[in-house]
């Protein structure tokens, strides 16, 4: 399933959901020309995250009714 596909599956059903705050952070290179940093290794698995992640909120009171229509929009696909 691609993310594109589940995004769509989730405003259709007004479930808000937003390009995940993480992935391949060595694209912001407005935020990195702040720092002083090297690179070790691959970045296989941020570059994954990257372009398959996305964020869905939370909240500290009990949500479980939007969590099960989460689970029940996945489960349709």
């Amino acid at each position: 399933m691609l993310r594109s596909q589940l995004v769509q599956a989730f405003l259709k059903n007004g479930i808000e959901c937003r390009p995940i705050v993480t992935g391949n952070f060595l694209k912001n290179v407005d935020v990195l020309k702040h720092f002083n940093f090297e690179v070790a290794g691959s970045v296989d698995n941020a570059e994954y995250i990257d372009i398959h992640g996305l964020f869905v909120g939370n909240h500290h009171i009990d949500i479980r009714p939007q969590i099960d229509l989460l689970f029940k929009v996945i489960s349709a696909m």
